[in-house]
């Protein structure tokens, strides 16, 4: 006979596999929900704003077109790199500047500067300007390809659908072969 093996299945994975499979989707699936609880937008009520550079302020430590994730915080410490809003009645009101902070003035407000100018700002923002520190700097090279995001998305779709076409569809599960070892019984391993 077969030695005592058990029977197989065609179609069916080890267990362990299964076991594996299962602890990498769990995984995947708390990575994704973390990612988004640190990356939800402030827009949204979350933390984390994305900034483009544009100008020469902050070089050599940012450029034009650096992508800049920024996350808001209950202080700020001298030597932050910090992105604040123009607060109404300035001249820019809105526009979000990437600035360092040198200091902090005793009604609690910042005294930022631009690592690449000679004097300070002269706009002192408080805590409601203030939007966040930069915490990650994805670089120019993730501010082009997001800019190009609707025609890399669409891209990847027409790849997609001409793999799909070109190189057929693969099951996870050989259906078929289990289907027939069904209608014929168990097959088990060893040699006939």
């Amino acid at each position: 006979m077969n030695g005592g093996a058990a029977p197989v299945r065609a179609g069916t994975r080890p267990r362990s596999v299964r076991i594996a499979s299962g602890v990498l989707r769990w995984a995947g699936a708390a990575a994704a929900i973390a990612a988004l609880f640190v990356l939800w937008p402030a827009r949204f009520g979350g933390a984390t704003t994305v900034v483009t550079v544009s100008g020469t302020s902050m070089q050599p430590t940012y450029h034009t077109g650096d992508v800049l994730i920024a996350r808001r915080r209950s202080r700020y410490e001298v030597g932050d790199v910090v992105v604040y809003r123009v607060p109404v009645g300035q001249p820019g009101a809105g526009q979000l500047v990437v600035h360092r902070v040198i200091s902090a003035r005793p009604d609690g407000t910042l005294v930022l500067k631009g690592d690449n100018r000679a004097l300070p700002d002269d706009i002192h923002p408080g805590a409601a300007d203030s939007v966040g520190a930069v915490a990650i700097n994805l670089g120019g090279l993730v501010g082009r390809l997001l800019r190009l995001g609707p025609s890399i998305a669409v891209g990847l779709a027409c790849a997609v659908i001409v793999y799909r076409v070109v190189a057929g569809t693969e099951e996870p599960d050989d259906l078929d072969g289990l289907d027939a070892a069904r209608a014929s019984g168990p097959v088990v391993g060893g040699n006939a």
